[in-house]
């Protein structure tokens, strides 16, 4: 029993219409490169371009082949797994006591102890420290803690970049890891960037993605992130139409410039708020929007899907509304077919401030989710029938050697939620999931130093290269 691709929302009469109007969008709408060099890229693969107005179509017959040429996913692919990401790339961090904060070094510090310290946790992003430089060179910053605290022989855990006039200083920095750590300078190079809702890829994004793909590195694409009311019509099915429009538009672009040829889709839509005009994350609409959009890239296309995840709740704190947001769209995602959840910690979307009580408190649920997706095995060993005729109907399963050897596998063990009755509960102290996340945080924090893994001459030759970077970028 697995629990993969088994939830359809959409009739197919419903996918070939979506279909239909994707195609259209692209062809009769289609997008804006400001880039001369990409739009010729996009024209030799068989778009339609004006290179006056920066413009771009795709014709029906190009992604029709563009689609058919890609790589369906790959038959090696283990539905049964998940990768668990923790925080992001956000800028505040809120105490255990409820106060928010800028990030700094040592609140940095403490959030890389606390993700590693995590068992559920396979990965997290780097957030922005606030007291070590300017907010321009932040990425530069980014890299270096990540290279200190977390791991000196890989590129960053944040893979950022806003201005491509960081690009030569993130290269130098790379080679100094090298020459310290060994591998080659594109081992420590990896850049960022997102496009812009609806179908715009931006001069400086541009000139990003081209400065580290023609000098032989790394750079993915991500977003957009369309906002329901705004930057698509307000209808469910008009926004998810534009969206996976606007998917194909990066998708295509990712092909000419680097050669990508898998179909990776997500659902990271916002729901504008028509009352206070707030980006909202966690509506029932997204779990709708996710759940068509897994569809639509499974069924439809044949490629990946990643959808929602924790962190993109609306919630203020750590509280009973943080986790029902959580749960809904978390679970949503795993019936659409998602094996990717991020953003541990993360609440308070789009402000996206990190709180380590509510990493805490995602852990445990990210152990349920792992649990949830790895199904139960059935065969002649499970069902288990001769003990069955054995010990039905006087007797007891809980002496027999099968429970033994079976019962911590097969059942989820929690370590912060209840697994007392209530009398059980309040005798011990009666302590709520958030009494407890705070212990565990406190002892943690105790307990785990995060040890410098890079010697003080790396560090000082790393912040030589910031600072030239800062005085280049008239800072």
């Amino acid at each position: 029993m697995r629990t993969w691709r088994i939830c359809e929302v959409l009739t197919d009469e419903e996918m070939e219409i979506i279909h239909h109007y994707v195609l259209r969008i692209l062809a009769e709408v289609g997008g804006i490169v400001q880039s001369q060099g990409i739009l010729k890229k996009l024209e030799e693969y068989g778009a339609k371009v004006d290179y006056q107005n920066e413009r771009v179509w795709f014709p029906e017959e190009l992604m029709e082949r563009f689609i058919n040429e890609s790589e369906p996913v790959s038959e090696e692919f283990d539905p049964t797994q998940i990768k668990i990401g923790a925080g992001t790339y956000g800028a505040f961090w809120m105490t255990p006591e409820g106060k928010v904060e800028l990030f700094t070094e040592k609140t940095i510090k403490e959030y890389i102890s606390l993700s590693l310290s995590l068992d559920n946790v396979d990965t997290f992003g780097m957030p922005i420290p606030h007291d070590m430089g300017h907010l321009k060179v932040s990425p530069l910053y980014m890299r270096l803690l990540w290279w200190k605290y977390v791991e000196p022989k890989e590129a960053a855990g944040s893979a950022q970049v806003q201005n491509h006039r960081l690009i030569p200083y993130i290269i130098e920095m790379a080679e100094v890891m090298a020459d310290r750590f060994g591998g080659n300078v594109w081992d420590y190079v990896y850049g960022d960037i997102e496009f812009q809702s609806p179908f715009r890829c931006g001069r400086e994004e541009a000139r990003i993605l081209e400065g580290l793909i023609e000098r032989g590195f790394r750079c993915s694409i991500g977003g957009p992130m369309p906002a329901v009311g705004i930057t698509t019509p307000v209808t469910l099915a008009g926004a998810l139409t534009v969206h996976i429009a606007e998917i194909f538009f990066k998708l295509v672009i990712s092909r000419v410039m680097y050669g990508l040829k898998t179909l990776n889709f997500s659902s990271s839509a916002c729901i504008v708020d028509m009352k206070t005009g707030t980006f909202m994350r966690s509506r029932p609409e997204n779990a709708l929007f996710a759940l068509a959009m897994g569809q639509m890239a499974h069924k439809k296309y044949k490629g990946y899907y990643r959808g929602p995840s924790f962190g993109v709740c609306d919630a203020q704190t750590p509280s009973v509304e943080a986790g029902f947001q959580n749960g809904m769209l978390v679970f949503t995602g795993i019936m659409a077919g998602s094996r990717y959840m991020g953003g541990l910690g993360v609440i308070c979307q789009p402000t996206s401030i990190i709180s380590p009580i509510q990493m805490i408190i995602d852990n445990e649920c990210a152990g349920i989710v792992k649990r949830f997706i790895r199904g139960f095995d059935v065969n002649k060993e499970t069902i288990a029938f001769d003990l069955i005729k054995e010990v039905i109907p006087y007797g007891s399963f809980l002496d027999k050697t099968h429970t033994v050897e079976n019962f911590r596998k097969e059942l989820w063990q929690p370590v912060i939620f209840n697994r007392d009755n209530y009398q059980k509960w309040a005798l011990s102290n009666g302590k709520t999931d958030v009494e407890k996340a705070k212990e565990i945080y406190y002892e943690i924090v105790k307990n785990k130093d995060i040890i410098p893994k890079i010697d003080e001459t790396t560090e000082k030759e790393l912040l030589k290269i910031i600072h030239s970077a800062e005085k280049s970028l008239s800072i």
